[in-house]
């Protein structure tokens, strides 16, 4: 049985930033300039009365009846599976808050959210990312929780599972892991929500530090996954 894999990811200062537009755009001015060698010959000018021209009442502009409709929350396509395949199950959506920073096909996620950086000296992000796989035919929700916490084992540091739950999120099951480990400096309180939506599998972890780092972010990163939908 074909194993699957979980990425955490945490970013240093040092990681670049995406923009967030397209890029910035160049500005051509152009000049229009009619210059002359030597002297030229001007013609002294004639004074022109000026004739007054009523001007034409101008109607008002009519009043929008209908507001604009706000911005949808980003969607990504074209998601990948965590071994660079095509995804193929359905698109997800998360409605992260809009002063993170959103990375797509980021080290093994198919997309990272990050909170701003606090101060200068921030070597730590919390986020979310999301690691999505195709599972094989005969993979049942149990083996998808079992495999998950089998592979957070040997990669991890110090793990411990704190404790699990299962919920519903958007009306989708989820199975909820909240862990303790350790990797490299960091001493991490996470916590994975597994979705299983026929074959296709997606692992939303919420990445966070022990202590003050969770309890100033846990519900804030809680918040934007509870926002997750299959469409």
């Amino acid at each position: 049985m074909r194993k699957l894999f979980l990425v955490l990811i945490f970013v240093f200062i040092g990681c670049g930033k995406s923009s967030g537009g397209a890029g910035d755009t160049a500005r051509s001015n152009l000049i229009s300039e009619n210059a002359q060698d030597g002297k030229d010959d001007v013609e002294e000018a004639v004074p022109v009365e000026a004739v007054p021209v009523e001007a034409e009442p101008v109607d008002a502009p009519a009043p929008v009846s209908e507001a604009l409709p706000e911005a949808a929350p980003v969607e990504e396509e074209n998601a990948l599976a965590i071994d660079g395949s095509p995804f193929l199950g359905p698109k997800y959506f998360i409605d992260y808050p809009s002063d993170w920073e959103i990375k797509y096909k980021f080290m093994g996620s198919d997309s990272l959210g990050l909170t701003p950086m606090e101060s200068a000296g921030d070597t730590f992000r919390e986020n979310i990312n999301v690691v999505l796989e195709n599972a094989p035919a005969d993979y049942t929700r149990a083996d998808c929780i079992k495999s998950t916490i089998e592979n957070m084992k040997k990669m991890l540091n110090d793990f411990k599972i704190i404790k699990q739950s299962d919920i519903k999120i958007n009306n989708l099951k989820c199975h909820v892991i909240e862990y303790s480990a350790t990797m490299g400096q960091y001493q991490l309180h996470n916590r994975v929500y597994v979705f299983m939506v026929e074959q296709s599998l997606y692992d939303v972890t919420a990445s966070m530090l022990k202590g003050d780092s969770f309890k100033k972010f846990n519900q804030i990163l809680e918040n934007a996954v509870k926002t997750f939908k299959i469409n």
